[in-house]
């Protein structure tokens, strides 16, 4: 149990940061929003449905938005940034 609650959040930090990172970096900045719209959706779901069910079931969903959704995007930002750092890095830098 313990591997869920540390290594995939975890995974999914690294995951959302690599992809943010690689896009930003190649200047692709609306892949990314659309990353944000799409785990804004996926938080505002689960959440929703964690609303309409008792017990476990609802706690479930509640746990795969705060483990898994929130932690993709504030992967992918924390890698928007620094591609976007690197990015405007390399082109001053060259350019």
């Amino acid at each position: 149990m313990n591997v869920l609650i540390y290594i995939l959040p975890l995974a999914c930090i690294a995951g959302g940061g690599a992809l943010g990172f690689k896009l930003a970096r190649a200047g692709r900045y609306a892949p990314i929003g659309v990353l944000f719209l799409a785990a804004a959706f996926g938080f505002w779901l689960c959440l929703h449905l964690a609303q309409d069910m008792q017990g476990w079931d609802g706690i479930g969903y509640a746990i795969v938005a705060l483990l898994i959704i929130v932690p993709i995007a504030g992967g992918a930002f924390i890698g928007l940034v620094m591609g976007w750092l690197r990015r405007r890095r390399a082109l001053n830098i060259h350019g």
